[in-house]
């Protein structure tokens, strides 16, 4: 393959731009109880660092889905960032609900691809976002982070995957099972910050 294929394919999805599905839902228990997307980093919140990084790399459209207990606080920040907001009226049904709504509220918007985004992985780095652009395409439908063999978020998804995600939340394996019978490929990656989520306290300090 041609040096110049990856930058064709950047621009194939480009084109439509991309969008993001932000997973903010989660009561934050094992932190004591914390609105994750509201947290700080590195002079900005969560929900803030991830939308920055992101339009870096052609962002068009994002949806944060929020939920009880801290919904209310976290949809006034989204909306201040100029982000979509979808309430999950029952996040304790688990996560492929939230992806559900997620993914059937971009399935309006112009984008070609999205990222799915849970809000406690705030540290990844514009580059590994234009190497998951660069690997979607020629086939592929999703394209996964993986930081030394351990798979990792966001991945990239593109549109035709979309629908199955819409209707995920109430299949048995949910949007796992999506993703998992999409055509994939895992990009290696040397950005620890896709495979840092925040559920501890300890975890807070290690991605600074």
């Amino acid at each position: 393959m041609g040096s110049g294929a990856p930058g064709r394919r950047r621009g194939a999805v480009i084109a439509g731009g991309l969008a993001a599905v932000i997973l903010a839902a989660g009561a934050g228990r094992r932190l004591g109880g914390v609105a994750k997307a509201l947290l700080p980093h590195r002079g900005a919140t969560y929900l803030a660092a991830i939308c920055a990084t992101a339009r870096e790399v052609g962002l068009v459209d994002a949806v944060v889905v929020v939920g009880a207990p801290f919904g209310n606080e976290v949809a006034a920040h989204a909306r201040q960032l100029g982000l979509r907001v979808r309430v999950n009226p029952a996040p304790e049904r688990g996560m492929a609900s939230s992806v559900a709504l997620g993914f059937a509220a971009v399935a309006g918007g112009p984008a070609a691809a999205a990222w799915l985004w849970p809000v406690d992985h705030p540290a990844v780095a514009a580059d590994t976002l234009r190497r998951l652009v660069d690997a979607l395409g020629a086939g592929i439908e999703v394209a996964r982070p993986c930081h030394r063999g351990r798979g990792g978020h966001p991945p990239l998804i593109a549109r035709a995957v979309w629908p199955a995600l819409a209707a995920c939340g109430g299949e048995a394996d949910g949007a796992r099972g999506v993703l998992r019978r999409a055509r994939s490929v895992d990009v290696e990656i040397e950005d620890p910050g896709v495979v840092h989520d925040v559920d501890l306290p300890a975890d807070r300090e290690a991605i600074g």
